[in-house]
């Protein structure tokens, strides 16, 4: 396991929702893709659905990279 030191910063009201809300996403695509059903196939989930799911993960982890700098969004 890698470890990842960042130092904290004081961001601006709005950008403490932006990265909450993000945050939030990515908390739920994970519990999504996490399920063994998601991942069965012919599942309700299939392959298009989940390789949207994946892209959308990868621009979630960049925009709040972009905005905290991060590592482990950058992962």
């Amino acid at each position: 396991m890698k470890e990842v030191l960042h130092q904290d910063t004081i961001y601006s009201e709005e950008t403490v929702q932006r990265i909450t809300d993000l945050r939030h996403e990515r908390w739920a695509i994970y519990a999504v893709m996490s399920t063994h059903k998601a991942r069965q196939a012919g599942s309700i989930f299939g392959p298009q659905e989940l390789m949207r799911m994946e892209k959308r993960l990868l621009v979630v982890n960049n925009e709040l990279y972009e905005i905290t700098g991060n590592e482990i969004y950058n992962a």
